[in-house]
């Protein structure tokens, strides 16, 4: 019996420490931008993640006996769980302030059309109260796409849409469709689950009244928790590894990424910004001249 007790000690001990291992912060060091990054084909992520959801369900005893008794799926769930605690806000929250929200620096150009990856579509509403698919919103147009979830986060992204004086995001979107006549900037706002969503919507007369008349169908409400769908391999895709910093991201009409950055805004990449949407603007103009 004693031999039996040290046993199972000796294993309850082996499972912790591995656990502790898994679950400690690797340190964090932020990427520049070289290659491509994003998925290899459209997707709409909404609808996969909702179809996964459902595959998970313990729907009888079968499912339940794997879900809660499997060998497999124990295992799992370690990794699950141990992933989730590692990337807890706490620590988000410590890289952020660490890093300024700068999870990555932008690539010193466009990627190309024929190599560049795509961003996957996301279900949401608008706040015209109109449920709308990315997909549809990017088609036939050069996006520049705002990602943020807390308001430091909206904050940090906005900076990069005001120069020279100008607020393109807002009271001088005009200018800026003026200035790039085939582009539009969109807001992807991820509330960080479903119930917070919900906060975010009773918000939207308030975000109305805050955002430009002709951006009311491009600001869009989501979820954030649909990208740690599979691991949370799809937030490692897109870039999106940090709940508090901003994003921007440059999409083409196909829905394809093809410049981004992070953080707080850098007036010498600015610069790239600006000189890259008129490069997709000649672009665009050259592609449908062909069609």
């Amino acid at each position: 019996m004693t031999t039996l007790l040290k046993r199972n000690y000796a294993s309850g001990l082996s499972r912790l420490t591995r656990n502790f291992k898994d679950i400690q912060p690797k340190p964090f060091v932020m990427e520049t931008l070289s290659k491509p990054f994003g998925i290899p084909q459209p997707l709409n992520l909404t609808d996969y993640y909702q179809n996964q959801n459902s595959k998970h369900k313990v729907q009888n005893f079968q499912s339940f006996k794997y879900e809660f008794f499997d060998k497999s799926r124990k295992e799992e769930k370690r990794v699950e769980l141990a992933k989730t605690y590692s990337e807890s806000g706490f620590y988000e929250m410590g890289i952020f302030r660490q890093t300024k929200g700068r999870i990555f620096g932008p690539p010193p150009g466009l990627f190309r059309g024929d190599k560049a990856l795509y961003f996957p579509s996301v279900r949401g509403e608008n706040l015209l109260g109109q449920q709308v698919d990315l997909q549809a919103l990017w088609a036939g147009k050069i996006n520049v796409m705002r990602v943020f979830t807390p308001r430091i986060a909206d904050e940090s992204s906005a900076a990069w849409l005001k120069a020279d004086g100008l607020d393109y995001l807002n009271k001088d979107y005009e200018a800026f469709q003026a200035r790039f006549p085939h582009s539009q900037i969109l807001d992807l706002n991820l509330a960080e689950n479903g119930i917070k969503g919900l906060f975010t919507r009773f918000a939207r007369g308030s975000l109305r009244a805050l955002t430009n008349s002709k951006r009311h169908g491009l600001y869009v409400m989501s979820t954030r928790d649909q990208f740690n769908v599979d691991l949370g391999l799809m937030k490692e895709a897109t870039k999106l590894r940090n709940l508090y910093a901003g994003y921007l991201y440059v999409i083409d009409w196909e829905g394809k990424i093809r410049w981004a950055c992070s953080g707080d805004v850098n007036e010498a990449e600015q610069a790239v910004l600006f000189k890259n949407l008129r490069l997709l603007e000649k672009e665009f103009t050259s592609s449908e001249s062909q069609r």
